[in-house]
């Protein structure tokens, strides 16, 4: 299931307070080490030709 981010870091935040952990060392600051600020692309290709959105984004960074 793909959770929007703010659902996410609220997951985190909450497991950070539950298990004592600090801002710099938690499940928080473990999210936000992949991708840009815990956003990771998912690019899909469908059968059919379709895409996700993240297949334009992947290509703009390519063009550029």
């Amino acid at each position: 299931m793909n959770h929007p981010q703010h659902v996410k870091n609220a997951k985190a935040r909450r497991l950070d307070e539950n298990c004592g952990s600090d801002g710099s060392q938690g499940f928080k600051a473990r999210l936000n080490s992949f991708g840009h600020d815990g956003v990771v692309l998912g690019p899909v290709i469908g059968s059919f030709g379709e895409i996700s959105g993240d297949v334009k984004h992947i290509a703009d960074a390519i063009a550029a």
